[in-house]
């Protein structure tokens, strides 16, 4: 776990878990491999709970198309398989509560060069709770916060 002003960040096998990083609680749900990484940083404003601009980075399984991963006797390889592009990046299943209500946030699913692709829905609650998955087909999202 991050849990630093500006930066929370969950790793491992967090899967049916909830982490509450100051106010900021990440929930990360089942992955191929019951392993993930999720991570928020501040990149405008100084705090989670202040207007300025998130970057929600979201990641698990992730492998080059046809790379051929086995068992050699004690060890596991891909030898020189390492197959080709494009890359293979599992869309993590997560929950992100923020310390905000959720009329002053905003959230986009982002494109691999970083601009805005989707609206990603916030749910209406006190905070701000947006679920990432799949079906936004990144690993990328920006959360904004308005006055």
């Amino acid at each position: 776990l991050v849990n630093a002003p500006r930066t929370k960040l969950v790793t491992g096998f967090p899967a049916g878990r909830t982490f509450d990083l100051g106010g900021v609680k990440i929930r990360i749900g089942d992955t191929i491999l019951g392993w993930a990484t999720v991570s928020l940083t501040v990149l405008k404003g100084d705090r989670f709970d202040e207007p300025g601009r998130i970057l929600l980075a979201a990641t698990g399984k992730a492998q080059n198309t046809g790379w051929d991963l086995r068992k050699e006797g004690d060890r596991v390889t891909v030898g020189r398989r390492w197959g080709d592009e494009p890359i293979l990046c599992e869309g993590v299943p997560a929950q992100i509560t923020l310390p905000v209500p959720s009329q002053r946030v905003k959230v986009y699913a982002l494109d691999e060069t970083g601009k805005r692709k989707a609206n990603v829905p916030v749910g209406p609650a006190a905070q701000a709770v947006v679920e990432i998955g799949p079906q936004y087909q990144t690993l990328w999202y920006e959360i904004e916060v308005q006055k």
